[in-house]
C-alpha cells in the first residue's frame, strides 16, 4: 500500500491530514508537560531568551525538574536573595510568571506523560531540540 504513495503528493490520503494533527498535538502537549516537569535551566532559558549563563552560581539545581522547579516559591526566594542584579532577579520572575501560566494549562497532561515520552522519545528522537518547543507552543497555545 505504502509504495504506491511513492509518487503522489501530500496528503496521499485526506485521512493522513487528521492523523498528522493529531499526532502533532499529542506530541506537542507530551513535550510542554516534560518542558514544565522535567527541562534543565539551560533549557528554560534558551526558549525564554534569559541570559542565565553569568549567573549559574546563584542559580538553584532544579534536577531537570521543569519550569515548576524553577519557578518554585522556594527557588525564586532562593534567587531573590542571591547576589544575582535586580534586573537578572526580575528577568526570571517575569518568565515564570509567563512560564507558570502556561505550564498551568499542560499539568493537566501529565497522567500521559510517561507513556507518551517514551513512545516520542523512541518515534521521534530529538534529543530535546530547543527549536521543538517554540513551533510546539505556537500550535497549541
Amino acid at each position: 500500500l505504502s509504495s504506491s504513495w511513492t509518487n503522489v503528493e501530500y496528503p496521499a490520503d485526506a485521512k493522513e491530514i487528521v492523523v498528522a494533527e493529531t499526532f502533532n498535538d499529542a506530541f506537542c502537549y507530551a513535550e510542554a508537560s516534560r518542558f514544565c516537569n522535567e527541562a534543565n535551566i539551560e533549557e528554560i532559558a534558551s526558549v525564554f531568551s534569559l541570559t542565565l549563563d553569568d549567573y549559574k552560581e546563584f542559580l538553584p539545581d532544579i534536577n531537570n525538574g521543569g519550569v515548576n522547579a524553577l519557578c518554585s516559591d522556594s527557588n525564586l526566594e532562593i534567587i531573590r536573595n542571591s547576589a544575582m542584579p535586580d534586573d537578572a532577579v526580575t528577568s526570571i520572575e517575569n518568565t515564570c510568571e509567563e512560564a507558570l501560566k502556561i505550564c498551568g494549562k499542560f499539568d493537566v497532561f501529565e497522567i500521559y506523560n510517561p507513556v507518551t515520552s517514551e513512545f516520542f522519545a523512541k518515534q521521534c528522537p530529538d534529543e530535546h531540540n530547543i527549536d521543538i518547543i517554540p513551533w510546539c507552543g505556537n500550535l497549541i497555545m
